[in-house]
């Protein structure tokens, strides 16, 4: 028999430290369970959203490589998920219950004015071009809500926004079916947003061509019977183009592309038109302001242009003077420091740039030794391409993925960056800007494109407070693109 002399049990003191360390791990270790769990549904999320991604794909090569509708998207591609509803269902979506609510949004960028999706060659960019993310409120199944669809949405299209649910991050798919987690939060006014460039800046960089996409429906008056020709300066395409698909869904008047070729290269544009301009100047005629931008140097982002040859780095900005870009531009090129690329005379942002950085009373003439591209998209292209590489453009076009935009110096010392001349806030566009290089994008109009009555499409359109002008301004585009009028 064993002895049991010697053998006492727990004083209490000693009762109470093994408990209080007990509930020291608890604490510890209970937001680290709490976070296995959260990344449990993320990973759940994240193949749901690469599946209904997928399955838009899908849709589209049974369709004509048509996209999936606003109205009808849940429909259009439940047939590829084997009807599972509960797919549509994020799991950390709290405010739904799986058998009957959709908790993801489908990008208004994919739908074109009449509710059908965009063709497939219409999304120029898949890898970048969002399709599909978690998005709020809820809808019920088969119902579906579109992303940055516009304020005035129709009745049967639910307006949704993107929901970062997942540890202040979103899960996003994209339209060559691929999905992935965006941390960060969502804010639409931040260029530097992964799930604001992928919703709300696709059309304005060109990584989707459906200019009339998250633009809404409204009254409309009668047709008239001219075709308008549109066409101008390449940075005004999207809004023009944008208005002019509505304006021919809606009024059915006939619409002729005369090409964005530059604001002085008027050939072909007829009597009766929209020409955008680029030149900051108000035209003459009948006129309308349309939007505002601002003409930005642009390097790539791997540049290797001497920072002795830009200019200086201020708190990691590369940071330019008036006096440099006047020599670097009218100097073109230098071995081993820098290519200059310029727009032709056509440009009124060729010209804008040009007078802006005029000396002694003379605007500054380029050298020929720049190189001369065809558009504000070509010139991103080309200058992300060339590590020695330095350009200007509009700022909507200015992609912060593929390029570095230089600050710039002036005079009186002040220093401007876009978007924001704030540290705290340097990718946050701002409800205005104050740049010298600032300007107003005008739609110049001929003929009964402008009328006194107000039908003309300048009116309805593109004027102030216009039905049209309100859905327009509603929508992406002016989210974090362009500035209003």
């Amino acid at each position: 028999m064993l002895s049991t002399k010697g053998i006492r049990g727990f004083t209490m003191i000693e009762l109470v430290v093994v408990l209080v360390v007990i509930a020291f791990l608890l604490v510890i270790l209970w937001p680290a369970g709490g976070g296995h769990r959260e990344k449990a549904r993320q990973t759940t999320c994240l193949s749901q959203v690469r599946q209904l991604a997928t399955a838009c794909l899908m849709f589209s090569q049974d369709n004509k490589s048509h996209f999936p509708g606003a109205t009808t998207w849940v429909k259009d591609i439940s047939t590829y998920t084997g009807s599972n509803q509960k797919i549509f269902w994020c799991p950390s979506d709290a405010s739904s219950e799986a058998d009957n609510q959709v908790s993801y949004g489908y990008s208004g960028w994919l739908a074109c004015v009449d509710g059908s999706g965009v063709k497939e060659s219409d999304i120029k960019s898949p890898t970048e071009v969002g399709v599909i993310c978690d998005a709020s409120p809820d809808t019920a199944y088969p119902t579906g809500g579109i992303v940055y669809g516009g304020a005035l949405q129709a009745a049967n299209v639910p307006a949704a926004t993107p929901s970062p649910r997942h540890s202040n991050g979103t899960v996003v798919g994209y339209a060559d079916g691929h999905a992935k987690y965006v941390p960060n939060g969502v804010n639409e006014r931040d260029i530097a947003n992964g799930v604001t460039r992928a919703f709300c800046m696709a059309g304005a960089l060109g990584l989707v061509d459906n200019p009339v996409g998250g633009i809404s429906d409204f009254s409309m008056p009668a047709s008239i019977p001219n075709s308008v020709t549109v066409g101008g300066e390449p940075c005004t395409r999207a809004l023009l183009l944008a208005a002019a698909g509505i304006w021919r869904q809606r009024a059915k008047a006939q619409i002729a592309l005369g090409g964005f070729k530059g604001q002085y290269l008027t050939e072909g544009r007829g009597s009766c038109y929209l020409w955008g301009t680029g030149d900051g100047v108000k035209p003459a005629g009948a006129s309308v302001a349309i939007a505002r931008d601002e003409v930005v140097l642009i390097v790539a982002k791997n540049t290797k242009i001497p920072v002795a040859v830009l200019g200086e780095v201020q708190s990691g900005q590369y940071t330019a003077t008036l006096d440099t870009l006047r020599t670097l531009f009218s100097t073109g090129y230098r071995a081993d420091g820098f290519q200059a690329y310029d727009y032709d005379s056509h440009s009124g942002t060729h010209r804008f740039f040009t007078e802006h950085l005029a000396a002694n009373g003379k605007s500054l003439r380029i050298s020929k030794a720049a190189k001369v591209v065809n558009n504000d998209l070509d010139m991103v292209d080309t200058v992300a391409n060339d590590p020695l590489g330095i350009g200007y453009c509009s700022s909507a076009i200015a992609d912060p993925e593929r390029i570095t935009i230089v600050a710039l110096k002036t005079p009186d010392g002040k220093i401007y960056c876009y978007p924001n001349d704030n540290p705290k806030e340097a990718a946050i566009l701002p409800d205005q800007t104050n740049s010298p290089f600032t300007r107003t994008l005008y739609a110049e109009c001929g003929g009964k494109a402008w009328t006194r009555e107000g039908t003309g499409i300048a009116n309805v359109m593109l004027a102030p407070n216009a039905p049209g002008t309100k859905a327009l301004q509603a929508g992406p585009l002016f989210k974090a693109s362009y500035f209003l009028p």
